[in-house]
């Protein structure tokens, strides 16, 4: 009987430990498969973003907001609003304004055109430049011996006042000539010519020439003459 006992005892031990030993190998796969998942799980959570603001917006226990003071749901606001952003405003903006500044623009165009059509006042032309004719007419002889001559003037600016003498020369005197008469004046309001004549020429005299000194040098010439003794008669111009 022992024998046979002994066996028995041999063989639950042995089926005993046979189911420890796999029990404990499952349990060590389950147990393992259950690192696996979780491992799995995490790297899940960490590459899926809507989990992470999923995690970020859930609620604390005390009814409060989000966990976060600022979350990244008001950046997702933002972005909403920029999807719904001011580019049809804008676009009507740029319309009407582009429509505004091309009014002004034609605005503009007229008043250039307006501009262009308007005539300058007219300028006043410069004056002619100066000129002045003198002549010797004739010399009268006798008890009055005088000579007479003309003064022409043309151009310049008016009034204007002309300054004349009668000379003659002399031996020994010199080209000026020794004066005949005073220094004489008369003005003009414009363009014409004046009269002139002097008294008291000398009877000895053989010559005379009216000069004008003003505005402008101006001269007759010398006029030649036989005295104031013979009879009056008319003379032409000197050269």
């Amino acid at each position: 009987m022992y024998p046979t006992t002994y066996h028995s005892r041999t063989r639950r031990t042995a089926t005993l430990r046979t189911w420890l030993a796999a029990g404990g190998g499952l349990a060590a796969v389950l147990v393992l498969l259950i690192l696996v998942m979780a491992a799995c799980g995490a790297r899940s959570d960490q590459n899926d973003p809507a989990a992470g603001i999923a995690g970020a917006t859930t609620p604390t226990p005390d009814g409060g907001g989000p966990a976060s003071g600022v979350g990244t749901g008001g950046e997702g606001q933002a972005g909403g609003e920029d999807q719904t952003g001011g580019e049809p405003d804008n676009g009507n903006d740029g319309g009407n304004d582009g429509g505004n500044d091309g009014g002004d623009g034609g605005n503009e165009g007229g008043d250039d055109g307006s501009e262009d059509t308007e005539e300058e006042p007219d300028q006043p032309e410069p004056p002619a430049p100066l000129t002045i004719d003198v002549s010797v007419d004739t010399i009268t002889p006798g008890g009055n011996c005088f000579a007479a001559g003309t003064i022409a003037v043309t151009g310049g600016s008016y009034p204007l006042t002309v300054h004349y003498q009668w000379r003659r020369l002399v031996l020994g005197g010199g080209w000026d000539g020794d004066p005949v008469s005073a220094v004489q004046n008369f003005t003009l309001d414009g363009p014409g010519e004046v009269q002139v004549q002097t008294n008291g020429l000398p009877e000895d005299g053989t010559n005379v020439m009216l000069l004008v000194t003003g505005p402008k040098d101006a001269s007759s010439g010398l006029v030649t003459y036989d005295g104031c003794s013979d009879q009056p008669g008319d003379i032409g111009a000197g050269g």
